[in-house]
């Protein structure tokens, strides 16, 4: 009897040690993540271009609580000539879930904190230099593109950053008023703009998308407005072939 409970004694003890061990080594993977996420570098995944032929470099930047994985999908609508980079965004909500900036409502409209938009865009443009870069492709033949805040990171990529990228699209987004100052400083009315929404949406009303296009248009902007009967938020396979036929009408293929 005593060997027996000696025995499982010693049983519990390294099930113990084995819990003990588990939980540090998930505690680490766990502070990694949110290191990474909140340092200099955003992670991403990538798909590369097959072909070298006229390459064309676009970027998807994922809506709230999502990350990296969200919408490495779209990469079906594209030719073997882009390369397709999805990054996950700068601020851990849980593990798994990220989101580019703390939502702000500014005068009942909608707006981020202020710093956290800073960072998130220093990180993505230092993530597009560098791809460019690496891929040897030119802002001539770059995309920034993003669903939902996403998409209002690509309004901020595009308007603020003139010569960053030739075209930005625009799923289920809104350019916060906060910064149309700003925008109207680099006044860069040469960027393609792809503005998709849904007429259903009850995240980023459809109303606020036209509000967005028309302020462009009053600023002699000329975005392509697509409108999604029946679609609420979320990205449409029809919106994708849109945004791929207007990419095809304003990227500079020829090297």
């Amino acid at each position: 009897m005593k060997k027996e409970l000696l025995s499982a004694g010693l049983h519990e003890r390294k099930f113990k040690i084995l819990l003990l061990v588990f939980a540090l080594l998930f505690s680490m993977i766990t502070s990694k993540a949110q290191s990474s996420a909140g340092g200099d570098t955003l992670l991403y995944k990538i798909r590369e271009a097959t072909s070298k032929n006229n390459p064309v470099l676009l970027i998807l930047l994922h809506g709230y609580g999502a990350n990296e994985d969200d919408l490495l999908d779209l990469a079906q609508f594209f030719p073997n000539n882009y390369t397709i980079v999805s990054p996950r965004a700068t601020f851990l909500l849980q593990p798994g879930s990220y989101q580019w900036y703390e939502s702000v409502k500014k005068n009942g409209g909608f707006g981020g904190k202020q710093s956290d938009l800073e960072k998130s865009q220093q990180l993505i443009r230092s993530l597009t230099l560098k791809l460019q870069k690496r891929l040897h492709i030119s802002s001539a033949r770059t995309i920034i593109s993003g669903f939902s805040q996403g998409a209002n990171m690509s309004y901020q990529m595009g308007l603020l950053y003139p010569g960053l990228c030739k075209a930005i699209g625009v799923f289920s987004g809104v350019i916060f008023e906060a910064q149309k100052e700003a925008i109207l400083k680099q006044h860069n009315t040469l960027l393609a703009i792809f503005i998709g929404h849904g007429m259903e949406d009850n995240r980023i009303p459809f109303s606020e998308a036209e509000k967005s296009k028309q302020w462009l248009e009053s600023k002699q902007f000329k975005p392509a407005f697509y409108a999604y009967n029946g679609m609420a938020h979320a990205i449409s396979p029809q919106e994708m072939q849109d945004f791929k036929s207007f990419v095809d009408k304003n990227i500079e293929l020829k090297k």
